[in-house]
């Protein structure tokens, strides 16, 4: 579909590809989730092109956790895994995305990057995976691997990413959404706005050039035939504008007879495209309304979040300030005792 767009727009598709390493399947998802903010922000057709390095354990007795780790760690051949051999230079963009081990890229990507293939790339990024720490030395050691400098990188921290925390997970995903039109911009591909009201407008240019480019080539199929002189026309085509294409060429009345005809037609039809401009118009204010109002609500959620937070931590702030006091009334109390003890007992001693 997107390639058919791209095609009527007179654009030529944009391509993109993710080479990922992931033994577990976590990076994988990260992956699926980067395409499509890569897809939803580029303004261009694009297509995404992933290709996972498919790697199973040398030895089936140690092929998860610890065991598999320490093997890795030691320099064994732990995994084998899959060689895509692939022309990185046919895409305008490539992403090479893979898990953090022990503070840097898991050996499988880097393998896999020193190989050169990456040496034809015309923009390259990086994408690491941690659970909760940061990527170390993983983009220092892919770009010595693979001889190829990036073009900017992103880390995505698990314990962030599958957050239950709400706003968490939406800062992750704003992170991922960033980054995707970062490699979309440098990689010479339009983006569409972050402001719904400008990318609304983005969207309606567009379907506005492809309904022209339609209608362009409609027109260039339409065809006239003169047929001995007489009134026959060209077959119907059967599509709702068929009439245009029953256009008649003869000489004299019947020609005026037939051009008034079709004049009828056009008036009613650009009447009927008036009226569906004004009906595009309103749904798009509509929906740019709708849009505004859930910004609002959103903003005012946030802001309510907000305020109840900071009523709760000045309550557990007096709490524990009364608490404290409380500690020091108790702790003056067993002062005073402990004295008037001692000053009981010397009393006694005098008498």
């Amino acid at each position: 579909v997107l390639a058919f767009i791209g095609l009527v727009l007179g654009t030529k598709e944009k391509n993109v590809l993710i080479v990922y390493f992931s033994l577990t399947g976590t990076t994988e998802k990260v992956v699926y989730d980067l395409e499509k903010h890569i897809i939803a922000s580029s303004r261009d057709p694009i297509t995404v092109q992933k290709e996972n390095l498919n790697c199973i354990a040398v030895d089936e007795k140690r092929n998860q956790g610890l065991k598999l780790f320490i093997d890795i760690a030691r320099g064994k051949e732990a995994l084998k895994c899959d060689d895509i051999k692939i022309d990185v230079g046919k895409f305008d963009g490539v992403v090479v995305a893979g898990p953090v081990w022990d503070h840097t890229c898991a050996q499988p990507l880097a393998t896999w990057a020193e190989r050169g293939y990456l040496l034809k790339s015309k923009k390259t990024f990086f994408l690491s995976i941690s659970k909760s720490s940061e990527p170390g030395k993983f983009y220092q050691k892919l770009q010595k691997y693979s001889g190829v400098e990036e073009n900017g990188h992103l880390n995505v921290k698990i314990q962030n990413w599958n957050n239950k925390d709400a706003n968490k997970q939406e800062k992750s995903q704003e992170q991922i959404d960033n980054f995707a039109r970062d490699i979309l911009q440098k990689s010479e591909i339009r983006v569409y706005s972050k402001d719904p009201i400008i990318q609304q407008q983005e969207r309606e240019e567009d379907e506005k050039k492809k309904q022209e480019e339609l209608k362009k080539k409609k027109v260039t199929k339409q065809t006239s035939t003169i047929i001995n002189g007489t009134d026959e026309h060209t077959e119907n085509t059967g599509n709702k504008d068929s009439w245009k294409n029953k256009i008649i060429q003869v000489p004299g009345k019947a020609k005026e007879i037939t051009q008034g005809f079709l004049n009828i037609f056009t008036k009613k039809n650009k009447k009927d495209e008036k009226e569906q401009k004004i009906e595009k118009k309103k749904e798009i204010e509509d929906k740019i309304k709708k849009e505004k109002e859930k910004q609002e609500k959103k903003e005012k959620e946030k802001i309510e979040e907000e305020e109840r937070k900071r009523v709760e931590n000045l309550k557990k702030e007096e709490q524990n300030k009364l608490k404290e006091i409380e500690k020091k009334a108790k702790e003056e109390e067993k002062k005073l005792k402990e004295a008037g003890k001692k000053a009981k007992e010397a009393l006694n001693k005098k008498i």
